[in-house]
């Protein structure tokens, strides 16, 4: 079985090639957007596919786009990388720069998903058709589908390889987190109108408000997370809103309130910030298990 062929599609994703076919044809009619409000008020736009075609969706990740190598600099979506491990790369330095990329999903075109199968993962045409109409939704990455993070790694890969060039030529250390760009060191500043330059000659563009440099005596926030010190850690007011959760949490307890959402929330709060600051969260702990909470 030639490789990159139909028939070979169908194999690696264990279906017909009639049903491929018919499925892709109706691909949009598989997706079920709908709207997601978070607590502080923000509202974002979720796509996902339903049983049926997730399924097929769940065999491109794994045996298509998976395999294909990233740059080093990406942290996102990548296999024994996280926020923390992109943080720790920026930890104690000079300056740092971040660049982002304004609405990475729903600008990544169908054009640039087919451009990225076909000059990225190698496919023919007709299967770069084929993929690209399973894998977008009225003519952009869909935010919810579970192949789109990995096929926003690969859109960007032409840009990773820029800004891998632009680190090297200042003396920088860079790295990605899904749409973040960042870079360490002196000279980080001046990484950024190239990088905004490289991510506008490809077609996407930047959120100038989340766009910046931090010196010396500012806040170096990556990923959520505070990098000035030697480690990574949970910046202070996430932990004093943790330590406020874990009061509120025990004082509707002693009034006989049921507080198991609130609970689960708190445990994966609580997981979260143990991963760089364990001794606050086994504070957090101590305390909740003395009024009688266990998480």
């Amino acid at each position: 079985m030639a490789p990159n062929t139909l028939p070979w599609v169908s194999y690696k994703l264990q279906m017909p090639i009639d049903n491929l076919v018919e499925l892709a044809a109706n691909a949009d009619q598989h997706y079920k957007p709908f709207w997601k409000k978070f607590k502080n008020g923000k509202s974002r736009f979720l796509e996902p596919a339903d049983k049926k075609l997730r399924a097929v969706l769940d065999r491109i990740r794994t045996e298509i786009l998976l395999p294909v190598p990233l740059s080093a600099i990406v942290h996102g979506c990548v296999k024994d990388h996280s926020p923390l491990t992109n943080a720790g790369v920026l930890v104690k330095s000079l300056n740092l720069a971040n660049v982002d990329v304004k609405d990475c999903f729903p600008k990544m075109t169908n054009r640039m998903v087919y451009r990225t199968f076909r000059e990225i993962v190698g496919v023919g045409p007709e299967v770069a058709r084929l993929l690209t109409r399973l894998t977008t939704r009225c003519g952009h990455l869909p935010q919810g589908a579970t192949t789109s993070d990995g096929l926003a790694n690969l859109v960007l890969t032409p840009v990773d390889r820029l800004v891998e060039k632009i680190a090297g030529e200042l003396g920088l250390e860079a790295t990605r987190y899904v749409d973040n760009y960042y870079f360490k060191g002196a000279r980080a500043r001046e990484a950024i109108g190239p990088t905004i330059a490289a991510l506008q000659g490809y077609g996407l563009a930047v959120r100038h408000k989340k766009t910046f440099n931090a010196g010396p005596r500012n806040a170096h926030i990556a990923t959520g997370l505070a990098t000035n010190g030697y480690r990574p850690t949970v910046r202070r007011n996430a932990r004093d809103a943790a330590r406020d959760e874990v009061y509120r949490v025990i004082s509707r307890r002693m009034r006989g309130a049921d507080t198991s959402k609130q609970e689960r929330s708190l445990r994966g709060r609580l997981i979260h910030i143990s991963q760089t600051n364990p001794s606050f969260a086994a504070r957090m702990k101590a305390q909740l298990q003395l009024a009688g909470i266990h998480l």
